[in-house]
Order: C-alpha cells, then sequence, then structure tokens
C-alpha cells in the first residue's frame, strides 16, 4: 500500500515537472522571439551596427595578439630575475651608477667605475632597462585591449537590453526565473520519491523494517 502511494506521489510530481516544462518552453518561445525583435530594431541603429563592429575587430585583435602577450611576459619573467644575480651589479645598480642621482666620494667613484668595467655594467644595464620597459609596454597594451573590449561589450549590452526592455522580454524574465523554480523544485522531489521507492524494494527503508 505504502509503495503505491509512493509511485502514485511520483507520478504526479513527475507530471507537474512536465506541466511545468512545457510551459516554461512556450514562454521561453516567446522571449526568444522578442529577443530576435529586439536584434533586428538594432541593426537599423548606425550607432550599434559601428559598436558591434568596434567590439568584434577588438576582440580579435585580442585573439591576435594575447599568444604574443603571453610569450614576451614569460620571457621578461625568466629574464628579469638574471639581473640580480651578480651582487657587484646589484651593488652598483643599488648606488644608482652612471646615473644623475649617483653621489659617491672621489675613492668610491674609482672603486664603482673599475668594477663597472668588471661586470660591464652599462650595457647591462641598458638591457635591463630596455626589458623592463618592453614588459610594461606589453602589459599596458594587453590592458588597453582589454579595456576597449569592456567598453564596448558593456555599451553594446546595454543598448541590447533596453531593446529587449523596449519589446517586452525583460517582463518575462522574472517568469522564466520562477517557472525554472518550479521545474527544480519538482525534480529534487521526484528524486526524492524514486529514492525512497528504491530503498523501499531493497527492503532498507525504515518503515519496511518494523513491519
Amino acid at each position: 500500500m505504502w509503495e503505491l502511494e509512493k509511485a502514485h506521489s511520483c507520478l504526479t510530481v513527475r507530471q507537474a515537472v512536465a506541466q511545468a516544462l512545457a510551459g516554461k518552453e512556450k514562454l521561453q518561445a516567446r522571449a526568444d522571439t522578442l529577443d530576435q525583435q529586439a536584434r533586428q530594431s538594432l541593426e537599423q541603429n548606425p550607432d550599434y551596427a559601428r559598436q558591434v563592429e568596434q567590439l568584434d575587430l577588438a576582440q580579435a585583435a585580442h585573439r591576435e595578439h594575447v599568444s604574443g602577450y603571453e610569450d614576451l611576459r614569460q620571457e621578461c619573467a625568466l629574464k628579469r630575475p638574471t639581473f640580480d644575480t651578480n651582487l657587484v651589479y646589484v651593488y652598483l645598480r643599488g648606488h644608482a651608477f652612471g646615473t644623475d642621482q649617483y653621489r659617491r666620494n672621489r675613492l668610491n667613484r674609482w672603486m664603482d667605475n673599475w668594477l663597472a668595467t668588471k661586470v660591464n655594467y652599462l650595457a647591462n644595464r641598458k638591457n635591463e632597462l630596455s626589458l623592463i620597459a618592453l614588459g610594461e609596454r606589453n602589459e599596458a597594451l594587453q590592458a588597453e585591449r582589454i579595456a576597449l573590449i569592456s567598453t564596448l561589450s558593456a555599451s553594446v549590452d546595454a543598448q541590447l537590453a533596453q531593446a529587449r526592455d523596449q519589446h517586452g522580454q525583460a517582463s518575462i524574465q522574472p517568469e522564466l526565473d520562477t517557472l525554472q523554480r518550479v521545474v527544480d523544485n519538482a525534480k529534487r522531489q521526484a528524486n526524492a520519491i524514486q529514492e525512497k521507492l528504491g530503498s523501499y524494494s531493497r527492503n532498507e527503508d525504515p518503515q519496511y523494517q518494523r513491519l
């Protein structure tokens, strides 16, 4: 008797799921139609079409450069630490040797000049600064590409959202969300009942064990 009641309950819940899904699919079809109408109306807007084209170009540029950006970033990350391995070089760099900020007495200057020739300081420092500048430029260009995509995407999405709202699609979304919650809840109930029936058939159900 108990098993028949659970089976009936499971059937009822499944029917509720099917009904909710049918309602959701019908409403989703209506939402898709309104979305298509909104997009078609925007196609007549030159400003929107221009921004979509710019977004496509920006995304294409990002895809084109992302590999080179990553390679250069890795190269800088590998080479930068090599300039910190020579203690003499690090010492001279710490005193800003070869720059307007270099302040040392005559004896120290003579010694620093001698040390600088031993480690080829000026040439290595130039290479380090070039590597730093290259890395910073690489990061700046990547940031510019990402910022442009973000700006254009926000503008395009905002215009599409406004067009959808004007065509009434926005008012449908809350009902779609509600129907989805109904479907999810009904599925959970059906699964719970199905699991209960499985336990009963395996003689694992507490009610069965009390018989």
